[in-house]
């Protein structure tokens, strides 16, 4: 890893501010708020003196030729890629960018079938098939933990003639199962090797950290940076590795990317790598000892479980990053749901999402004890309150199965076809006709084109009663669900 010594983006809007000038430009509010209103009391000034736009000297995202093309350079050479990409629009607009440049309508793609929603959103515009491979699952947690290497080794055999492997590493839990030997595997069949690190973009600042996906081989690497990094949301990367051109990775962000890129995201993208250069080592230091201490004083909560080697007892899982907390409290009767409720409104702490039977927290460099605390305190006030008194949950059951409906039409066909909504109750052997996503983690239950059998019915029933959040559906309550006509 190299150590940049400039920061040529957040010179070149410090050099623009210094020389005052006067805008007659883009965006209207020509780097000014009202003083008192609700805005400005919220934000100040500064935010509005730096949301600029492409102007001389500031560069040109769909071009860029200077500032912001010696910034994405640093970026490569902090990362070790041969080319990287600032994004706007988050890892969505990388992972669609990248089926863009790499696919043809009716390619195929083999993937995981805990892959997030925007690689449905890159099967639609790109033409290209699922080839999904079933991860296997958690018996008790229900979270994906990876997919075993036979069962890609038998969707290759079975699909010679697809054109691209996408691998999550890691998973929105912070797992790992992949490996150099898999992704050596891959390319020996001639696969390109695209890889979801959404949440994996700290990984190359610590060597106790799992290793960063273009270490590993990958072709193409996606990151949504404002996860882990600290830069502003919806701000990413887009890595290339091995021997890609980067032209068809430019004309393809330039459909998926805003044209009115906002410097701030460029600026904070910059910024936030800066510091994971010079001070990352030695925050994730500290936010990894942590981890451990909330850890080891979850152990005195009883009835609360903190899961993190145990996991290492499945083959797929060869690596964890200890920077996510998995928590459950079945054994005081409390479902994921409901624990997440409980911290949120009896001790203001949000967590950062919740299943059926846990609840997930994320650490990150700015995260002190004062915050772990706060937590661990909770939880032992909850197991106190609870105890003797709360009857534990029985231990859910997971089906693979379910996660993997049979694709009958192809998702870009499925986008554009008639639909029409029936009850829930009555859509069995239906063709389903929307993305049923609970939000977060964002991987689809089931996506347009595929067939709608009844366990799925009945796992999306009992979803439905417990009040999981769904994202995007046209009946938010799941009373109805639109299928193809």
């Amino acid at each position: 890893m190299t150590r940049p010594v400039k920061t040529p983006l957040l010179h070149a809007i410090e050099a623009y501010l210094q020389e005052n000038t006067t805008r007659f430009h883009m965006p209207g509010h020509k780097g000014k708020v009202r003083a008192g209103t609700p805005l400005q009391r919220l934000l100040g000034e500064r935010p509005f003196q730096v949301d600029l736009t492409e102007v001389p000297g500031l560069d040109d995202l769909h071009d860029p030729q200077e500032a912001i093309r010696a910034s994405e350079k640093i970026a490569a050479g902090i990362y070790g890629a041969k080319e990287t990409f600032f994004l706007v629009n988050g890892a969505t607009a990388g992972i669609i960018a990248a089926c863009l440049a790499l696919l043809q309508p009716g390619d195929k793609v083999i993937l995981p079938r805990h892959v997030h929603k925007s690689v449905f959103s890159a099967l639609v515009l790109s033409g290209a098939v699922p080839v999904y491979v079933a991860p296997t699952y958690h018996p008790v947690l229900g979270i994906p933990l990876g997919v075993p290497a036979g069962r890609w080794e038998e969707a290759w055999d079975r699909h010679p003639d697809a054109k691209m492997v996408l691998f999550v590493h890691p998973t929105y839990e912070g797992i790992v199962s992949l490996h150099r030997e898999l992704v050596v595997r891959a390319k020996a069949r001639g696969l390109k090797v695209v890889v979801d690190e959404a949440h994996g973009g700290h990984f190359p600042f610590h060597p106790e950290l799992p290793r960063s996906s273009l270490a590993l081989g990958a072709d193409v690497v996606v990151q949504g940076s404002h996860k882990t990094l600290g830069s502003f949301t919806q701000s990413g990367m887009l890595h290339l590795g091995g021997e890609l051109a980067r032209e068809p990775f430019q004309r393809a962000l330039g459909l998926v990317q805003s044209t009115s890129p906002s410097y701030l995201l460029l600026a904070s993208l910059e910024g936030a790598l800066y510091e994971m250069v010079w001070h990352g080592e030695q925050d994730w230091e500290e936010t990894m000892s942590l981890a451990g201490r909330i850890r080891e004083e979850i152990k005195a909560c009883r009835g609360f479980r903190s899961w993190h080697e145990e996991l290492f007892n499945y083959n797929e899982v060869i690596g964890l990053d200890p920077t996510k907390i998995i928590i459950d409290g079945l054994k005081l009767g409390l479902t994921g749901y409901d624990l997440a409720k409980l911290l949120r409104e009896e001790y203001t702490i949000q967590v950062e999402t919740a299943g059926q039977s846990h609840i997930l927290v994320l650490l990150g460099a700015r995260d002190r004890w004062e915050e772990g605390k706060r937590l661990v305190d909770a939880l032992g006030a909850i197991a106190q309150s609870r105890a003797g008194r709360g009857k534990s949950l029985p231990i859910p059951s997971f089906r693979e199965e379910l996660l993997l409906p049979e694709v009958v039409v192809s998702p870009r066909d499925s986008w554009f076809a008639a639909k029409k909504r029936v009850p829930l109750q009555e859509a069995e052997n239906a063709v389903c006709g929307e993305l049923v996503v609970p939000y977060p983690p964002g991987i689809p239950l089931l996506c347009p084109g595929e067939l709608i059998a009844a366990p799925m019915i009945r796992l999306l029933l009992r979803l439905r009663e417990q009040g999981i959040h769904w994202q995007g559906l046209a009946d938010p309550a799941l009373n109805t669900i639109q299928v193809l006509a």
